[in-house]
């Protein structure tokens, strides 16, 4: 997010941008083989500060229970 695809908020003076990415898959017939993944980065400028964070979820199951993993950085 180099510069691109950021609004600047006159109004508060900082740019703002946002971008994300979802998959989902399953396998017909396997309630087991469902999952899915997001990535999303935000950022926010201003004068002297540029600010990334992007976080990662993903989302499995087994016949008995949900996984869940999350990673944020900052």
């Amino acid at each position: 997010m180099e510069g691109r695809g950021l609004i600047r908020r006159d109004d508060i003076g900082v740019g703002v941008g946002r971008r994300a990415h979802e998959r989902y898959a399953a396998t017909a017939d396997d309630l087991t083989s469902a999952r899915g993944e997001s990535t999303w980065t935000m950022r926010l400028r201003h004068d002297d500060w540029d600010v990334n964070v992007v976080t990662h979820s993903r989302l499995t199951c087994d016949e008995q229970s949900f996984f869940v993993g999350v990673t944020l950085d900052g």
